[in-house]
């Protein structure tokens, strides 16, 4: 249903753009559309539900035009651009299986449809998304058939490329020695703000920063927080976490 009404809406606003609606697959010349994180924000604002499809089609279309590479890319222009991001395992199951009792029926994926992802903590995973202009674009199965990578071989190189940025920049509340009582990461060089968990140097950076223990949080895609644990008790904390991660488009974890 969705996927015909962002069909509807690139015929209505963009005939000439090329979308095309073939059974349960919607392409944009020779890109594929998936439509869950759309879903997932229709899902929080249902009221919203026009709005956000014709946002959604205009945002696509401008990556689009601008990407034209988009889906194509070769590992050698990619490879320095892909970065980890961590993501709940139901943003991948959710993609994988038929939900015919639900309003937005979601059809099987192929493997190579698949994102290509590696198990991380808990009820979370590692999927990786090349820092495209003005969008990620996340890496399927395909990409590494078309690469001739094997996922380990990924993964090293997400890590590397993370590995090689610097500059966290942090805001937050002081407690009166000079160090944060809670904060989360400014803007900065990092496409995500929430892949800085997987940064190899982060908590040494934070443990100048924050009273320990250091208590991390990924309520979202876009959010991560940090906390000192001397300084908080659970209960405030679990509810900060669980208002960022209610309020979000991109949810991940409402678990410290």
């Amino acid at each position: 249903i969705l996927r015909a009404q962002v069909f509807n809406e690139f015929t209505r606003s963009h005939p000439t753009a090329g979308c095309c609606l073939k059974g349960d697959q919607l392409n944009l010349g020779p890109v594929q559309i998936f439509v869950e994180n759309l879903m997932s924000q229709i899902d929080a604002e249902p009221q919203k539900r026009q709005r956000l499809i014709q946002q959604f089609v205009r945002t696509t279309l401008k990556v689009s035009q601008q990407s034209q590479t988009l889906g194509h890319e070769s590992w050698s222009s990619a490879q320095n651009l892909v970065y980890p991001l961590i993501r709940p395992a139901s943003f991948i199951n959710a993609a994988l299986h038929a939900q015919p009792n639900s309003d937005h029926p979601r059809p099987m994926m192929s493997r190579q449809q698949q994102l290509a992802a590696s198990p991380w903590l808990a009820d979370l995973v590692i999927c990786y998304a090349i820092d495209a202009p003005e969008t990620l674009r996340f890496v399927l199965n395909s990409d590494l058939e078309r690469w001739n990578l094997d996922p380990e071989a990924l993964h090293t190189q997400a890590m590397l490329n993370l590995q090689q940025i610097s500059g966290l920049n942090l805001t937050g509340p002081r407690a009166a020695d000079g160090k944060f009582l809670f904060a989360v990461p400014g803007q900065g060089p990092i496409p995500v703000k929430s892949a800085w968990l997987l940064h190899p140097h982060l908590f040494r950076h934070l443990q100048s920063h924050l009273r320990g223990p250091i208590l991390a949080a990924v309520p979202s895609r876009d959010s991560l927080m940090f906390f000192s644990g001397a300084d908080h008790d659970r209960q405030h904390l679990q509810n900060m976490i669980r208002e960022s991660h209610s309020s979000s488009n991109h949810p991940t974890s409402d678990c410290p």
